[in-house]
């Protein structure tokens, strides 16, 4: 496994949060799931989406700390937003 991680490192460890894996993670998948009828581009597929849950989250959390919670502040300012753009009828349309 450090073998496999060294040479993700190589061609790039930021290459895994946009589901980029190294050939050789799907060998070692392939390895863990024997005797199941998992997929191994689908185990890989998963965890993908979650590293970017938790970086969403983890991003979330930071804008709370630094902005506070804009949840009230969206719900107030999306209607404004929509209140002050043109009417369907008055966009040109070519």
């Amino acid at each position: 496994m450090r073998t496999i991680a060294q040479e993700q490192w190589f061609v790039s460890h930021i290459k895994i949060m946009w589901g980029f894996f190294h050939k050789s993670w799907n060998e070692l998948v392939k390895k863990y799931l024997v005797g199941t009828r998992r997929s191994s581009h689908k185990w890989l597929s998963i965890l993908s989406n979650r590293i970017w849950k938790i970086a969403e989250d983890a991003w979330k959390h930071k804008n709370s700390i630094e902005h506070g919670d804009d949840e009230s502040m969206k719900e107030a300012t999306i209607p404004i937003i929509f209140d002050s753009a043109p009417s369907m009828r008055e966009i040109p349309v070519h």
